[in-house]
């Protein structure tokens, strides 16, 4: 009888050992799928984080009129995306024309820093 315990004890628990050893499987880092805004499905606009139904749609009834040129175009097309919303999208996996969205340089980010401005002096009292 024992030796059927032992057995029994050992094949419920030698799995469980070599899972505990293994540990859980490591999270595997995936890119997101592109989605071409001028080609995609409504379901398929709507796999892309921060699209939802009434964008998708809006997407689909603006497309239709005419195509998307690329980025510039689809931001003053779209009502509610602006560069901030478009590049979350573009990071998201929406592509348009096949391209990611690149934001323009802002202005003054080659300029040169400022100069300081002057710390006043205070005047000290001679001592002595």
């Amino acid at each position: 009888m024992r030796t059927g315990l032992v057995a029994i004890a050992l094949s419920v628990l030698t799995p469980l050992a070599v899972w505990a050893q293994k540990g859980p499987a490591p999270a595997v880092a995936t890119a997101p799928v592109p989605v071409e805004a001028n080609k995609a499905s409504q379901a398929e606009l709507e796999m892309v984080k921060g699209i939802g139904p009434q964008l998708s749609g809006q997407l689909i009834s603006v497309r239709a009129t005419q195509p998307y040129k690329d980025w510039s175009d689809f931001i003053q097309r779209t009502s509610g995306v602006g560069a901030k919303r478009a590049a979350k999208l573009s990071s998201a996996g929406l592509t348009v024309n096949g391209t990611s969205y690149n934001a323009p340089a802002t202005a003054g980010a080659g300029a040169p820093p400022s100069p300081a401005r002057p710390v006043p002096q205070v005047a000290r009292a001679a001592s002595q």
